[in-house]
C-alpha cells in the first residue's frame, strides 16, 4: 500500500466525530503511511515535503481541511508526487480538483 506501489490517492472523508481520528492514527502511527490532511496546516514551504511530528506521525507540509491549502496542493501537483498514501479532509468537492 505504500505510495510507492501504486499511482492513486485514496482519499477519507473525514466526518466530525465519526472515527476519523482513530483511522488517522491507526494509518499514520501504526502503519506508517504518510497523510495528506490538516497537519499540514502552518506550512508554506514552496516545495512539497515529508514531515514528521513528536508521535512519528509523517505527513504532507500541505493542508488538505481548507481551500486554501487545496488549491496550494493542486500547484504542487501533490496527486501526481507519489509522496502521500492517504488523504484526510471535509472538502470532498473542493478536494477533487487536485485529481484534474
Amino acid at each position: 500500500f505504500p505510495a510507492a506501489n501504486r499511482t492513486d490517492l485514496p482519499v477519507f472523508w473525514q466526518i466530525p466525530k465519526a472515527g476519523g481520528t482513530v483511522v488517522k492514527r491507526i494509518l499514520g502511527e501504526c502503519l506508517g503511511m504518510v497523510e495528506f490532511s490538516e497537519e499540514g496546516r502552518d506550512h508554506v514551504e514552496p516545495t512539497l515535503q515529508i514531515l514528521e511530528n513528536s508521535n512519528g506521525l509523517r505527513y504532507l507540509n500541505v493542508d488538505a481541511t481548507s481551500t486554501v491549502g487545496l488549491q496550494r496542493a493542486f500547484d504542487l501537483n501533490i496527486a501526481q508526487s507519489g509522496l502521500a498514501d492517504v488523504m484526510f479532509t471535509t472538502l470532498i468537492p473542493q478536494a477533487a480538483k487536485i485529481f484534474t
